[in-house]
């Protein structure tokens, strides 16, 4: 169980949401308005880099047959993510922490059975950022600049593609995106013993500060071992200025939710019910309850 949950019990997070006095025009429109899920992937709903369960792919089809949404809210790309889910459809999907938007065109089809598997031409563009465009990226590509120099002076073995300038945010891996499996175990040990990722977001953190860009930036832990780097307006919370009107009650599944997580933000938002989690088993559960 996550730190959280000695203060909420998955049913009280769960209870409707206390009444509010409407006129009949807003009774009508709510009474039509569903229930949203949002979901952080990797650690989450998949383990890192790894392709979604069919229990939990069954689970999220649950929830959808429920006369749920449904949607993504991950630091990956489109491309990654669509694979990861080996085909099971979304309604929204916010990729690269909420910097790219996808909606689904056909939400209707979507809620039929018959419809909900090959999504690629199904997706349409809302919007997505640009960081290099962004006034900030200057002092960002000093950051990107130090997560280099840091690694250079470790000891642990590197692989290749470390840095990943997305649309909207800097994926820095401190191994490699091009590591094996056995790789990323030997980095992730070597971690657990030296603390490479904590000591370099507080490097990162300094200098955001020498560079007075400290209250600007994001920079969180982001999947199992990388850096994420990023404007503070292109944190996943953004997702929810999108979302918020078309919906009762949005509820967010993350495991990145201490401070220096990019879920923390959003999951502590008072637009979302929070469910903050340690593996992508203890999301499981949680459906596997509010689906009985």
């Amino acid at each position: 169980m996550s730190e959280h949950d000695e203060y909420y019990s998955w049913s009280m997070k769960l209870e409707v949401p206390e009444q509010k006095e409407y006129s009949i025009p807003e009774v009508a429109k709510s009474a039509v308005r569903k229930k949203l899920f949002l979901f952080d992937v990797d650690g989450t709903i998949v383990l890192s880099g790894k392709c979604i369960s069919n229990d939990m792919k069954d689970a999220i089809n649950r929830l959808i047959d429920s006369g749920h949404h449904v949607g993504i809210v991950g630091g990956g790309s489109i491309d990654k993510i669509q694979i990861q889910m080996r085909d099971l459809m979304f309604h929204h999907y916010f990729t690269e922490c909420g910097c790219v938007y996808h909606k689904n065109q056909h939400l209707q089809e979507l809620d039929s059975q018959n419809e909900r598997e090959n999504t690629g031409d199904m997706l349409s563009k809302v919007y997505s950022h640009n960081i290099r465009e962004h006034k900030i990226y200057p002092q960002i590509n000093l950051l990107m600049k130090e997560c280099m120099k840091y690694v250079s002076s470790t000891k642990y073995f590197i692989s290749g593609n470390l840095m990943d300038l997305r649309n909207g945010i800097v994926y820095f891996s401190m191994v490699g995106m091009t590591a094996t499996i056995e790789e990323r175990a030997d980095y992730i040990a070597d971690d657990n013993l030296h603390f490479h990722r904590n000591l370099l977001i507080s490097i990162l953190k300094n200098k955001a500060l020498q560079l007075g860009i400290h209250k600007q930036v994001c920079i969180y832990e982001g999947g199992e071992v990388g850096i994420a780097i990023f404007p503070r307006e292109y944190d996943k919370v953004q997702a929810l200025d999108h979302l918020q009107d078309s919906y009762d009650c949005i509820y967010y599944f993350g495991d990145k939710y201490k401070e220096d997580g990019n879920d923390h933000i959003i999951i502590n938002d008072p637009r979302t019910i929070g469910f903050p989690v340690n593996s992508p088993s203890e999301t499981y559960n949680i459906l596997s309850f509010i689906l009985k």
